[in-house]
């Protein structure tokens, strides 16, 4: 009987030694979650931060792009007018060209005829 008994013993040591390494094992298997969780939470918060760059990125060029249409409004505009300008300026000095002209060839009219 008392082999018996230190057979139970025996084996009641070896569950125990056995259950003493799952828990342990369990204790790790709980420790590598929490860090599994802390670390997705990271990947979560950073990925949030990348949407928002991307979203302040998207709307800078948005606001780029409005910003060469206007330029390129204003620059159309100001060639137009400078050469609407250019256009009057030579239209000016042919015009005083064509007086001066015409008054000389009035001139050579009248010497000729007298």
């Amino acid at each position: 009987m008392e082999a018996v008994l230190k057979q139970i013993l025996s084996e009641l040591q070896s569950v125990h030694t056995r259950m003493s390494s799952l828990e342990e094992g369990q204790i790790e298997m709980r420790k590598d979650i929490f860090n599994l969780q802390s670390d997705v939470s990271s990947l979560k918060s950073e990925q949030q931060e990348m949407r928002n760059d991307i979203s302040n990125l998207q709307s800078d060029v948005t606001e780029l792009k409005e910003y060469q249409k206007q330029k390129q409004k204003e620059i159309m505009s100001t060639l137009g007018s400078y050469m609407d300008k250019i256009v009057a300026y030579v239209d000016d000095k042919t015009e005083a060209l064509n007086k001066r002209v015409y008054k000389v060839e009035t001139d050579i009219e009248r010497l000729l005829r007298s």
